[in-house]
């Protein structure tokens, strides 16, 4: 029972995603947008929700990044991403969001110190939310990181989580640059 609703609640993550992407007009979208722009979002919106004395770091480089992507995709999995770090870490966590782009591919790094008491079960947590195995809701959606994972592929790039036990888990958003 709790394995057909599990592959139940996958196929309507998939869907909502889409409704998502469709509904926000972005669907296959490559629009021209400064990066700043989807930081601006995200990081308001992740504020909102941060824990007692949580903090967010915002990219000092921010400013010098123009993208031609989809925008709805970057600002989709960059919200997923940070809602994992922030749901995952400690009430006084601090997470680092660093910029940087190097062989014409853009790095977007979330790095979220992990000082759980119980870092055992805190990583299987995180694993779980990356994998797709437990789902966080974002503004009234329940997107799945695999499906996000699925189409930033499509577009050429990756999302990667590397977690260091007893001290970080750094989320990767990798796009390839586009250049003129």
């Amino acid at each position: 029972m709790k394995e057909a609703n599990f592959i139940k609640d996958k196929k309507e993550s998939k869907l909502r995603l889409r409704k998502h992407l469709e509904r926000n007009k972005s669907n296959e979208t490559i629009t021209l947008f400064p990066l700043s722009r989807v930081f601006n979002e995200v990081v308001y919106k992740a504020n909102i929700r941060l824990k007692s004395n949580q903090k967010i770091n915002y990219p000092l480089n921010i400013d010098n990044y123009t993208l031609l992507f989809n925008e709805k995709l970057l600002e989709a999995a960059l919200a997923k991403l940070i809602a994992i770090a922030l749901k995952s870490s400690g009430d006084t966590a601090v997470i680092d969001l660093i910029v940087n782009d190097k062989n014409n591919t853009l790095k977007i790094k979330i790095i979220s110190q992990s000082i759980s008491t119980n870092r055992i079960a805190q990583n299987a947590i995180i694993m779980g939310y990356f994998n797709g195995l437990q789902t966080i809701s974002n503004q009234g959606y329940s997107i799945d990181i695999t499906e996000l994972k699925n189409q930033i592929q499509k577009t050429g790039g990756l999302i990667t989580c590397d977690n260091y036990k007893n001290e970080k888990n750094i989320f990767t958003i990798k796009i390839p640059l586009i250049r003129e």
